[in-house]
């Protein structure tokens, strides 16, 4: 095979894969409530919602978040928040001792 053919197939692929991403890859961006979150394991999305209380922030940080329904919110490292304060939470559910909390693969503090 020659570099020219390698190289068209190679931008075809990306080309596919990226027409793919948008439809397929949209389930875990949709933004769900906190107790859609916790209806059970393994749920993922975006979750928007006020800090009812911070329970921990030093190595990681631990806290509860309302939308309405509240649910404890994981995140592995130390943020900047408040009582009060708007969050943003991108994560998944998962259980910790027994019970639903959602870990957060990001937090965006509003």
């Amino acid at each position: 095979m020659n570099e020219r053919f390698l190289s068209r197939a190679c931008l075809a692929i990306s080309i596919v894969g990226l027409l793919l991403i948008v439809p397929f890859g949209r389930g875990f961006l949709e933004e769900r409530s906190v107790g859609e979150m916790l209806a059970g394991e393994g749920e993922k999305g975006i979750v928007f919602g006020r800090v009812e209380f911070v329970i921990r922030n030093d190595s990681s940080a631990l806290f509860v978040i309302s939308d309405g329904n509240k649910g404890t919110v994981y995140h592995p490292k130390p943020l900047e928040i408040e009582r009060n304060s708007f969050v943003t939470v991108y994560g998944e559910s998962q259980k910790y001792e027994g019970k639903l909390e959602i870990y957060a693969y990001r937090v965006v503090v509003e």
